[in-house]
């Protein structure tokens, strides 16, 4: 019996590319320690949470996935 797997790629569940984007580049460009970079990441999370987006932008992403918006 083979059983058969969907793969996500990143951002296919969350809707959270450009914070990935960010989290990547930022510490590039500023030269950040990794340790600066996971509080960018921190804080970016944490302001979207609280502002109620974050919760927003997984459900929208998992909606239009579901319903057949596939990848960007």
């Amino acid at each position: 019996v083979r059983i058969e797997y969907e793969i996500f790629k990143q951002g296919t569940l969350d809707g959270l590319c450009g914070v990935y984007s960010i989290r990547n580049s930022v510490p590039i460009i500023n030269k950040l320690s990794m340790e600066n970079s996971q509080v960018l990441y921190d804080d970016i999370i944490s302001y979207l949470d609280s502002t109620k987006n974050l919760s927003r932008m997984i459900h929208w992403r998992i909606e239009y996935q579901c319903h057949g918006g596939g990848d960007e």
